[in-house]
This record gives C-alpha cells, structure tokens and sequence, in this order.
C-alpha cells in the first residue's frame, strides 16, 4: 500500500463516528487532501461526503500560514536546492519561462499579515497603484520533465524593461546558487521582453569588449555562464503563419532558392481530391486556410497547418501535377517548421 493510500486509511479510522468538529488531521494529511483539492474542488466536495477528508477551510487555513510575497521567496529556494542536490548532473539543466498575464484590479485585506493586497509590488518595492497585471518566472527541465514557479511581482500595464532585466538577472542568479544549469530562457515577442534581454545582450557585448574578446552575439551572460534567450515557439510559429498570409517567403533549402506561398495551401485546400466524400487533406478546414476565417490567437490552427500530413500531402500532389508544381517550396517549406517545433515542443 502507498503513503498515500495509509494515509487515507488512518484518516477514515480515526475519524469515523466522530463529529465534524471533532476530527484532527496531521499536517501530511492536510498536505494530501491539498493534492486531492486543488485539480477538482467540485470532486474534493463529493469525496468529502463519502470519506472522512478535511473541511476546505482547514484546507484554506494551511494556505493562508504559507508566506508567499511577491519577489523572490527564499524558502522556495531553499527547497528548491534540496531538490537538486538528490539529481544526476543532467537533469539539472532547464531554462527560465516568464510571461505577464492579465488580472482584475481588486483589493482585498490580509488578515493573516495585517496588509492590503491589490497594488504594484515586486518584491523589493512597494508602489501605491492599482495592480492589474501579474509577471510569473518559472523554472522547468529540459532534459527531464519538471517545473516550478519561483517568483511572481504585480505590475500595471507592463513591467519596465529595466525592471525586467534586473528581476530576471537576480532571479537566475537564485536559481544557479541552487545548482541548476541555467541555459536559456523563453518569453513571448512582448515590447519590453524584446527590449530587457537586448539590453542584458548589450550589457554581456561591453564586458567581452572590456576585456578584447569577440562577441558573437545571441546570448547574455549571467555569473559567466551563457544564456539564450529563446521566443515562444507557438508565438513564434503563429507570428510565421500570419506573415505568410499575404506575403512570400522566400528561403534557401539545399543550395537552392525557394518561395512558399499561402496560396498554395489554399489550393489544396480548395483541389484537393476525395474518395467518398472524404478529402485527402480532410483535417483543413476553413479556419485553418481562409484568412478572415482564422482564430489568429488559437496556435492549434497554426501548428495543424505546418504539420506532416499537409506537407507530405502538398508535396506529392504538387509533384504528380494535380497542384502547380511550385507548391513543393511551401510542402518543403512546412515539413522544415513541422520538424522544428517537434524539437523545441
């Protein structure tokens, strides 16, 4: 039997027969009803009925006693470099995510900690403004799967490329003292995510001058270790797509010049051939191909564009004249995208 499992066996032991109030939960025992709670709270009620689990203001009260302020969180850390110090060598390489995301302007008191919550604070300061933007940095593995948010700040409109580049710089600096490798980071094409890491890139530039090395450029440099900085994949793939849509790319494959053209996809979206109704290439749809039809936010319409399928089917009616035969230069030019986002996805 698991942990887990004795563990909601003795909850059901001990308090069966006992009222409500009466029962008293180990802090383990508080921490697996927590697991069960959050993916669910409408399941963590009906479980709540059937099995002897704690209330959800007990679950509330454990919440509340977990100091979490904007900023950099110390105790975070330091678990954090528990962690990392039971890892093989390899599994400690991973990269920084961050991105803004927009909140509700509210204010609500802490009781907790005698505060007001709602305004612009990162941590270090504390400003008088209505907050109604979040920034989040996480850490996640690239050689193993894992992930864990380790700093957040509250901010109005957008953070401040300087701000951002200070919090970014010292939250890596963290993250290295715990014993993980830091080697990228990923962010949207966001105004001010362009403009922080151009600046740590310009700021890495005038150290390798000072001290006359050639910098090749692409990275930064935080405690002598290089970073890249990588945009969004999805972003970056939508942000392709939408260009495509009314204008040619024109790249070089194999030696050879080649210029793909959307509407080429429109072709065989339109002349594709079927077989009892059903098309060849039956997984386009409208709000995949016809410009004013498509979710210009929704990557899937994206990435299901710039798949295999569509490729490989484009390709080969193209190559067998059922399409015109340039259309190989987008079938070419689809299969390269399909290939980089499976190694970056």
């Amino acid at each position: 039997m698991s942990s887990a499992a004795k563990s909601l066996f003795y909850m059901q032991v001990k308090g069966t027969g006992k009222k409500p109030r009466g029962r008293r939960f180990t802090l383990n025992e508080k921490i697996l009803a927590l697991s069960l709670y959050k993916p669910s709270p409408k399941a963590y009620r009906l479980l709540s009925q059937l099995c002897v689990l704690p209330s959800r203001r007990t679950l509330q009260n454990i919440l509340q006693k977990v100091d979490l302020k904007p900023g950099i969180n110390e105790k975070i850390f330091e678990h954090l470099k528990k962690k990392v110090s039971e890892m093989p060598d390899k599994h400690k390489f991973c990269c920084i995510l961050f991105d803004e995301m927009s909140i509700a302007t509210n204010l609500s008191y802490d009781r907790a900690h005698d505060k007001i919550n709602g305004f612009v604070d990162n941590g270090s300061k504390r400003q008088p403004i209505f907050a109604d933007h979040v920034l989040v940095f996480m850490v996640r593995g690239i050689v193993k799967k894992y992930k864990q948010p380790i700093a957040y700040s509250f901010c109005s409109g957008t953070t401040k490329s300087v701000d951002l580049k200070y919090q970014l710089k010292n939250i890596i600096e963290k993250v290295q003292n715990t014993g993980l490798k830091v080697v990228a980071t990923v962010c949207d094409q966001g105004a001010t995510n362009i403009a922080a890491l151009n600046q740590l890139m310009e700021e890495t530039k005038g150290n390798y001058l000072r001290n006359d090395e050639d910098y090749e450029g692409g990275f930064f440099e935080v405690g002598s270790v290089k970073i890249m900085p990588i945009y969004d994949p999805p972003h970056l793939m939508k942000g392709v797509r939408n260009n495509l849509l009314n204008k040619n790319l024109k790249y070089v494959m194999d030696g050879k010049v080649r210029v793909a053209k959307w509407c080429h996809i429109e072709d065989l979206f339109k002349r594709s051939p079927s077989f009892w109704g059903v098309k060849l290439a039956h997984k386009l749809t409208a709000q995949h191909v016809v410009p004013s039809m498509i979710p210009k936010m929704r990557v899937k319409y994206c990435t299901q564009v710039f798949s295999t399928s569509v490729g490989v089917t484009l390709g080969c009616l193209a190559e067998s004249g059922c399409l015109p035969k340039e259309s190989v230069d987008t079938a070419h030019l689809i299969m390269l995208f399909d290939n980089l986002f499976d190694s970056v996805n």
